[in-house]
């Protein structure tokens, strides 16, 4: 009796390590002492970077393994309209370094549709699928409806549901959230209010978390121009001082047009390698 209530120990701790493994093993990951930047791209497969990126009439199934030899992470925009399949993630996992870091743009059914509203049901799916990503998630991204005003309890219920072992940015598109209670409610989650821009003018800089996350939509209009060498060696600065208060940064440039965003993106990390 007592070898039988033994071996039900062994294998209820057994499940729970192998259930916890990966919560633990991405705490570690994203959480250490090697703060850095991580900055790249919005997205990585797009035909029009073929010539000023990749290989002219380079198949696109290949982009992604391309990429990983000039950046660590990307945002991945194309969630917010259709979730993947676990084997084109299972796909992301294999093509990837082990230290590759995916962003997750949230769907727009929770966000867009819902308004943030029943969050343990709406999110339900998208976390079943992007969990699969284990060491490799990075931050999650809600973006905000441009023409959503504040709902400050509705951001309250959704929050608190939300998995704790991952990290959360909030991209506001509307000024009425730009609200101390809402920036007080970041810092009790350590959510980051996103900081991003359009046409390259800044919209709010305000840390409530122990990492930043940017995002460069573009100089000129949403995804279109290419930002000034003066530009990014003042953001380069900032995220430079960033680093040094040991704030971790991901930044992600959205200027897909014409492979503007890459460009940016390399001549930015190539800025700051001079720092270090």
């Amino acid at each position: 009796m007592n070898e039988i209530k033994i071996l039900y120990r062994f294998i209820n701790n057994y499940t729970w390590v192998l259930t916890n493994y990966s919560k633990i093993y991405y705490n570690k990951s994203m959480n250490n002492s090697n703060i850095k930047a991580l900055i790249s791209t919005s997205g990585w497969m797009y035909n029009h970077w073929k010539g000023p990126f990749y290989p002219e009439k380079f198949p696109n199934n290949k982009m992604l393994k391309y990429y990983v030899n000039h950046f660590e992470t990307v945002e991945v925009n194309s969630t917010f309209y259709r979730l993947p399949s676990i084997t084109t993630i299972q796909k992301w996992m294999n093509e990837t370094p082990e230290h590759f870091i995916f962003a997750i743009k949230a769907n727009q059914f929770i966000t867009h549709r819902k308004y943030l509203k029943d969050g343990q049901e709406t999110t339900k799916k998208f976390f079943d699928v992007i969990k699969i990503l284990n060491h490799k998630l990075g931050p999650i991204l809600f973006q905000l409806p441009p023409n959503w005003r504040i709902n400050i309890e509705r951001l309250k219920e959704f929050i608190e549901i939300l998995p704790k072992q991952y990290l959360y940015t909030f991209e506001i598109r509307h000024a009425s959230w730009y609200f101390q209670e809402v920036f007080d409610l970041f810092k009790k989650y350590n959510i980051a209010l996103c900081i991003h821009d359009f046409t390259g003018d800044l919209l709010l800089e305000k840390i409530t978390a122990d990492f930043v996350y940017i995002r460069f939509h573009g100089p000129i209009s949403y995804y279109y121009g290419k930002y000034s060498p003066d530009h990014l060696n003042q953001w380069a600065e900032k995220i430079y001082e960033w680093l040094k208060q040991k704030i971790k940064v991901f930044a992600y440039f959205n200027n897909d047009a014409h492979g503007w965003a890459v460009e940016n993106a390399l001549e930015i990390n190539k800025i700051l390698n001079k720092y270090s």
